[in-house]
C-alpha cells in the first residue's frame, strides 16, 4: 500500500551531479567558441592583408631601416610595399646574409659627374641610354650600419612571401 519514497538525499546528489555536468558543457562550449573566434579573427587579418596586396605579396624583394645588425643577420623595418603601409606585425623582418649574398653600397652621383657622362656619351651623335645617377661599389658585411636604408632580393616560391618573418637576402642594395 505504501510505497517506499525515494530518498532525499540521493535524489540532491543526483541533481547536483546533473547541475554540474551541464556546467561543464556549457563551459567547454564557450571556451570553444572563444578559441575559433580567435583562431578566425587571426587567419582574417591573414586574409584581408592578402586581399589588400594580392600578388603583390609574392615580390621576391623589399626595402626598409636597418634597425639592428647582430652578425650576419639583420633586423629590418619594412612599413610600405608599393605605397601601401602594412600592418603593425608584418613590419620586423630578420634577413640573413650568407657568403654569396651581395652586398652593395650605391652613392648618388654628382650633377657635374652625370653632366659630364651624359657629354662623353651624347659626343658621339647616335642615341644612348642615360648614364645611372649612382655609382655601385660592394661592400662587406661588417660596412652596414643601423640606421642604414637597404632593398633586398631573396628566393621567393608560392610557399614564401613578403608576409614571412624571416629571409635570406640574394642582394642587398645600401643606400646613404
Amino acid at each position: 500500500m505504501f510505497e517506499k519514497s525515494p530518498n532525499l538525499k540521493s535524489i540532491g546528489n543526483i541533481l547536483i551531479a546533473v547541475v554540474l555536468i551541464l556546467l561543464a558543457a556549457v563551459a567547454g562550449y564557450s571556451a570553444g567558441v572563444y578559441f575559433d573566434k580567435n583562431k578566425q579573427t587571426s587567419a582574417g587579418s591573414d586574409s584581408v592583408v592578402r586581399e589588400i596586396f594580392g600578388d603583390s605579396l609574392f615580390m621576391n624583394n623589399l626595402s626598409g631601416k636597418i634597425l639592428a645588425i647582430n652578425g650576419g643577420n639583420l633586423t629590418v623595418k619594412v612599413d610600405k610595399i608599393i605605397s601601401a603601409n602594412l600592418p603593425a606585425q608584418y613590419q620586423i623582418k630578420r634577413v640573413a646574409i650568407s657568403q654569396d649574398t651581395k652586398l652593395v653600397l650605391r652613392t648618388n652621383k654628382s650633377f657635374e659627374e652625370l653632366n659630364k657622362e651624359m657629354r662623353q656619351a651624347s659626343a658621339g651623335g647616335k642615341s644612348f641610354a642615360p648614364p645611372a645617377p649612382y655609382s655601385d661599389t660592394t661592400i662587406t658585411a661588417s660596412e652596414l650600419k643601423t640606421g642604414d636604408s637597404i632593398h633586398f632580393t631573396f628566393a621567393s616560391d608560392k610557399n614564401l612571401g613578403i608576409l614571412a618573418s624571416q629571409f635570406m637576402a640574394e642582394e642587398i642594395d645600401v643606400s646613404r
